[in-house]
């Protein structure tokens, strides 16, 4: 699928007559890209999250979401 997307959508933006070797490297440095600002992101959250009270203050919080569901779950009519 991801194949389809690259060979349909990509030869817009790189002008005629594009060959396969160049959307193999506008692909790879897309994905290379993006895998790099996933691990930057990962590393920064995992600082904060290793912070005592942001981790007590998001637990109470997804605590109250899945209670609020709870309730909104038996409350709504099948």
């Amino acid at each position: 699928m991801a194949a389809l997307f690259y060979a349909a959508l990509v030869p817009q933006f790189l002008g005629g007559g594009v060959d396969a070797p160049a959307l193999g490297v506008v692909a790879l440095a897309g994905t290379v890209a993006w895998f790099l600002l996933v691990a930057n992101l990962v590393g920064l959250l995992h600082e904060v999250f290793a912070v005592p009270i942001v981790r007590r203050v998001v637990d109470g919080l997804a605590g109250v979401v899945i209670i609020c569901f709870g309730v909104l779950l038996a409350f709504t009519r099948p």
